[in-house]
């Protein structure tokens, strides 16, 4: 994947709020420089993020997983109630694909997982609403673990 060029603008402005703070302040302590370059970098990635974006480049953290299962058991009505029970909200379906959103947590700003339908199973993508968010904590991995559970659940409920 090829970056835009502007990545080193960004790096360039955290380490200036670090040479800021220590020209500013010469006798202050590492740790106040140190937080100045953490300070930038705050700033400074989710704008590299964001204008990643504008060139084309999604970084927002995303998870993919196939799950097998026999033809005809997937349906939409199943995958929409399962999509629910999950905490799912705003459930729409285009071309098949049934996706839904999930609301902020302390890990992320929300997510967005589709269920797509195959003839050998399903195709499940979790991946993060906020494009300025480059690491999610697990977060989507786990939304699809949940999910995974909770169609067997749902499964065994009405089996």
């Amino acid at each position: 994947m090829k970056l835009p060029p502007v990545l080193f603008f960004f790096i360039m402005l955290a380490s200036g709020f670090a040479s800021a703070a220590w020209r500013t302040y010469p006798d202050s302590p590492r740790w106040l420089v140190y937080a100045s370059f953490a300070l930038g970098l705050s700033v400074a990635l989710p704008g590299w993020a964001w204008l990643a974006g504008r060139f084309g480049h999604d970084l927002r953290p995303r998870s993919e997983r196939f799950m097998g299962l026999p033809a005809g058991i997937a349906t939409p009505a199943k995958l929409r109630q399962v999509l629910v029970d999950l905490g799912c909200r705003n459930l729409h379906s285009a071309g098949g694909t049934i996706t839904g959103k999930l609301g902020p947590s302390r890990w992320s700003w929300g997510e967005v997982i589709s269920v797509t339908p195959t003839a050998e199973g399903l195709l499940l993508t979790s991946h993060s609403t906020f494009p300025g968010q480059i690491v999610d904590w697990g977060e989507n991995r786990r939304n699809l673990d949940r999910f995974i559970d909770a169609w067997w659940v749902a499964g065994a409920k009405r089996t």
